[in-house]
């Protein structure tokens, strides 16, 4: 009894965190609750097996409450290509146009060969609404299918004066995807192609980096799997 009466006061000590000196309380992202900034940023690696290579945002459209698109976006990059001028910076990803895009750090190592998870969050984009909105639909595109550019984990951070929020991520496809968001919170929908998790478009990648043909390293990985459920000790 006395342990009910006292995990209340903890969980509300622990969902607070500091923001400009003073507590404030700590919940996940949910731009349709009201933001003007959005920081959109990997949660994991892209497919490229080359260490330098970057992710790549072709382009992306945002929506409020009532559905319509919201076009006084501007985009900064705290990480990446981040000059107006550059070919890669981050106005392209707002340009309307499939065949440009911004570009991600290249001096990070984001790709398979040299991912750890304290990479996350380190190519990113900040999108400026210019006032407050209940933003009720992201819209991202990537590449298409086969892009070694890719990431299939998004990261959606939510700006706003006296709030702090953890980033929601969410599982997105190589080519489209719509990022849905309401009171209860943002799914991803409208995959195309569909979802593929970076492990296994990974293998596929490193696979080719090495000339190893990708269908000997899946049969490969179907021989250890049979020995192990076997109860056999396959190769370490």
């Amino acid at each position: 009894m006395l342990m009910r009466q006292i995990w209340p006061g903890l969980a509300s000590f622990f969902a607070v965190a500091f923001a400009d000196g003073e507590l404030v309380a700590a919940t996940e992202c949910n731009p349709y609750q009201g933001t003007r900034y959005i920081t959109l940023g990997n949660g994991d690696s892209i497919t490229s097996a080359v260490c330098e290579a970057s992710w790549d945002l072709h382009e992306l459209s945002v929506f409020d409450e009532f559905g319509f698109e919201i076009t006084s976006i501007t985009a900064s990059a705290p990480t990446g290509s981040s000059s107006p001028t550059s070919d890669y910076g981050p106005q392209k990803a707002l340009d309307g146009l499939l065949t440009t895009f911004w570009a991600g750090d290249h001096d990070i190592g984001a790709s398979c060969s040299c991912w750890d998870d304290s990479k996350k969050d380190s190519q990113q984009i900040l999108l400026d609404l210019k006032q407050t909105y209940k933003v009720s639909k992201i819209n991202i595109w990537q590449g298409g299918a086969g892009n070694k550019w890719a990431i299939s984990k998004l990261r959606i951070h939510c700006h706003s004066a006296g709030l702090v929020t953890s980033p929601v991520e969410l599982e997105i496809s190589s080519g489209s995807t719509t990022v849905e968001c309401d009171d209860a919170g943002c799914r991803a929908i409208d995959h195309n192609p569909a979802f593929v998790h970076r492990s296994a478009a990974c293998a596929a990648s490193t696979a080719g980096q090495l000339g190893v043909p990708v269908g000997l390293l899946l049969g490969l990985g179907l021989v250890q799997r049979n020995l192990l459920l076997r109860g056999e000790r396959s190769w370490s």
